[in-house]
């Protein structure tokens, strides 16, 4: 539950790619990291991991279409994109949101796989779970999403106004 609100998710996946994009060390001491992973310590021990084990191959079929995406799209921005201009700085924010969605997308199926995979399986089958997945998305879903966080946000800024 706490998972699937993207909040942990969200928390998990910016702590570390803040990492990336500030070229620091990977295994260096960093609280935001390890603060993250503490207050999702449960999730992810008894559904990401697993769910990521589970489907191994689904991840690294995404992988095997990101990182060559993600190679060009670094050479792109060394060679074109190196000044601080408009298009520099915009190329930048739509790459990390790519990498944000693409790492929060796999954080979140991994514990989704896994929820359904331990209440269902008996039902849908190794492969019926994925199927299930896929079908449970809805673009009405999507669109209360939106409705939502657009409510919150506005909730925020109005509680400082």
């Amino acid at each position: 539950r706490y998972m699937n609100s993207c909040v942990s998710v969200g928390l998990i996946v910016n702590t570390c790619l803040r990492r990336v994009y500030l070229d620091a060390p990977t295994f260096q001491w960093d609280p935001f990291v390890l603060t993250a992973c503490l207050l999702c310590a449960p999730a992810l021990v008894t559904h990401v991991i697993p769910g990521l084990a589970m489907y191994a191959w689904v991840h690294a079929c995404i992988l095997a279409l990101w990182f060559p995406l993600c190679w060009v799209i670094r050479r792109l921005e060394s060679r074109v994109f190196n000044t601080m201009n408009f298009f520099s700085i915009a190329f930048r924010v739509i790459m990390r949101l790519g990498m944000t969605f693409v790492v929060t997308l796999m954080l979140q199926s991994s514990y989704n796989y896994a929820v359904l995979f331990y209440s269902r399986y008996d039902e849908l089958g190794y492969m019926g779970i994925l199927q299930y997945e896929w079908e449970s998305r809805r673009w009405g879903c999507l669109i209360e999403i939106v409705y939502e966080s657009i409510a919150n946000v506005l909730q925020f800024v109005s509680a400082f106004a």
